[in-house]
């Protein structure tokens, strides 16, 4: 991925007047985090969505403040939108140290074709869809990988710990939490049981009837 860098300004407008700046195209912002002082700030919503679309929550951005020629090294910890027109309401930065290491949600991709997407009968079950990695700053990997290649019934689930981390990258989410599995539908299993129900009874009812014959016989 390019390197994403982005210019903002100081605000000096707060609290409910900054209605007045999203009204011109300007999202409120903050930046905190390991050695820089908290700072309100402002920045062009059009640049904003652009870098947002790029960087995702994974990469890192070179964060101009008004006219500095040196960056901050951050990455977004939070974006507040509108429910009902998406509109961006207020964007968090974080500025990292790039000697420590940070803890990032890195979001998953699902990898080859399983056996089961042929089956009639069962389904895949996908219960993640990212998982929590630490790893330095330069080294967050923009997604990870999960073959799914191997999933059958002999083979019904992939957890955390069966999931290939990239260089560098340790899991932090728990090693035996379920990412996907093999699992047959609710309504399949109610139809077979309704089925062996209805063989049973079926054979009952050919026992019943064998007996009344054999007494009407006597």
């Amino acid at each position: 991925m390019d390197k994403l860098k982005i210019r903002v300004n100081t605000r000096e407008v707060l609290g409910k007047k900054v209605k007045m700046l999203r009204r011109k195209g300007i999202t409120p912002a903050h930046i905190y985090g390991s050695r820089v002082k908290s700072l309100p700030l402002q920045v062009d919503t059009h640049s904003l969505e652009d870098i947002l679309r790029r960087a995702g929550s994974t990469s890192l951005i070179s964060l101009f403040i008004d006219d500095a020629k040196r960056s901050h090294k951050v990455m977004i910890a939070d974006v507040q939108r509108d429910a009902i027109s998406d509109e961006l309401i207020h964007v968090d930065f974080q500025q990292v140290r790039m000697t420590h290491a940070v803890t990032v949600e890195v979001p998953l991709r699902f990898v080859g074709e399983s056996p089961v997407a042929k089956s009639a009968t069962v389904k895949l079950l996908k219960n993640m869809m990212a998982v929590s990695v630490e790893c330095m700053p330069d080294n967050i990997p923009s997604s990870i990988d999960v073959d799914i290649s191997h999933l059958d019934e002999a083979n019904p689930t992939i957890c955390v710990k069966d999931v290939d981390m990239p260089d560098g990258a340790k899991a932090v989410t728990n090693a035996e939490s379920l990412v996907i599995k093999v699992y047959k539908p609710r309504l399949e299993v109610e139809e077979t049981e309704a089925i062996e129900g209805a063989a049973e009874v079926t054979e009952a009812e050919e026992v019943e009837q064998k007996e009344e014959s054999e007494k009407t016989s006597d």
